[in-house]
């Protein structure tokens, strides 16, 4: 199920920061993403693959239809926001502010096979 997560664990001292952004799952790949202001991204699905999404800066606008339950969800994630998106679940990411984020795989991108799909 795609559903917003939050830090499962936040630590402050006088060194800095330490924000734990996921102990949950398996993940295979990770990146780390930049994007223009007016941009889109997106717009796929994946068959196998569950992807998580944390927002270090920016603003994003995320277009989430559940391909399976034909439901449409808006959200608009902000620093900070953690966001796990499920097979099956087509995402658009329109880019309201330049952002940064990291997104990670359960599943690596595999270029011979990827599990990357467009509604025609």
């Amino acid at each position: 199920m795609n559903k917003l997560l939050k830090l499962f664990h936040n630590f402050y001292d006088n060194r800095g920061e330490i924000k734990g952004i996921i102990n949950d799952g398996n993940w295979e790949e990770s990146n780390l993403i930049f994007s223009k202001k007016g941009s889109i991204r997106g717009n796929h699905y994946h068959k196998e693959t569950t992807e998580l999404i944390f927002l270090i800066e920016g603003k994003i606008e995320i277009i989430l239809m559940d391909l399976i339950v034909k439901k449409t969800t808006t959200l608009v994630l902000e620093e900070n926001a953690i966001l796990k998106i499920t097979p099956y679940t087509l995402h658009t990411f329109k880019i309201i502010k330049e952002s940064k984020w990291i997104n990670y795989l359960s599943k690596k991108f595999d270029k011979e096979k990827p599990d990357i799909h467009y509604i025609k």
